[in-house]
């Protein structure tokens, strides 16, 4: 799932918090989500980005692809 947050200032976005933490946060006003195979995201200026809930640091551009099959999960 490809998801994109608007910001609306700190106040907002703490608000946003509980939702991401019980599964709610898809329902939020400023919310979209979306299935992708394939994006490619590019900013005026370098931007912070999550992958897999690790925050990280790029630059201006970047792409990512789904690949069915590629995460094995031990139980």
């Amino acid at each position: 799932d490809l998801v994109m947050i608007e910001d609306c200032g700190l106040v907002g976005n703490l608000a946003r918090l509980p939702f991401l933490m019980t599964g709610g946060l898809h329902r939020q006003a400023g919310v979209t989500v979306r299935k992708v195979k394939e994006v490619t995201v590019t900013a005026s200026a370098p931007m912070g980005f999550h992958v897999d809930g690790e925050a990280l640091a790029g630059g201006a551009k970047i792409s990512a692809r789904v690949r069915p099959g590629a995460l094995r999960i031990c139980a």
